[in-house]
């Protein structure tokens, strides 16, 4: 039973962790390092501790390619550094079996996130720019910021989700 306890704060834990980036990127634009350090962390306690078979070795060449991809993205400028950094560590958790639906939830996420922060500052600027249109055009010729790590935190609860399930506390 002991296990299983250790298995549960876990998986709360980077859960948790998670929700807190999202909470830092929302307030700052800045998702700390540690955070995604203590989800990584937490992944090889969950491994062992887990009542259900988890391919780890083909979860962490996800999470290779992943941070690959993700490197890529902050070099051209389109993500942030600590976006890649969630983003490797979720997919690590995600592996092979969650990666897809992670990635459509985060996508689903930033688009919706997306179009909220964009509206928000074109209604903000509409009255300066000339109408909302224009104000949406100077939005996004100003490269408005968007928490992305919100997104990020989204895609992650089919991730958790699961991993509750596999614990069989909901029978």
């Amino acid at each position: 039973m002991w296990i299983i306890s250790i298995y549960l704060i876990s998986v709360v834990a980077a859960f948790s962790g998670t929700l807190f980036a999202a909470y830092t990127d929302w307030r700052k634009f800045t998702i700390p390092n540690y955070i995604s350090l203590i989800i990584v962390a937490l992944y090889p306690i969950a491994v062992i501790t887990v009542p259900i078979e988890v391919d780890w070795v083909f979860a962490l060449l996800i999470a290779a390619v992943t941070f690959g991809i993700g490197f890529l993205l902050f070099a051209v400028g389109i993500f942030g550094g600590g976006d890649v950094k969630l983003i490797t560590a979720l997919s690590l958790w995600a592996g092979p079996a969650l990666m897809v639906s992670f990635l459509v939830g985060v996508l689903l996420a930033g688009g919706v996130l997306a179009i909220f922060i964009l509206s928000r500052e074109a209604w903000r600027q509409s009255e300066d720019a000339g109408g909302f249109v224009r104000g949406a055009k100077a939005a996004i010729r100003a490269r408005t910021p968007v928490p992305y790590g919100i997104a990020i935190a989204f895609g992650s609860i089919p991730i958790f989700f699961h991993y509750l399930k596999a614990s069989e506390i909901f029978g």
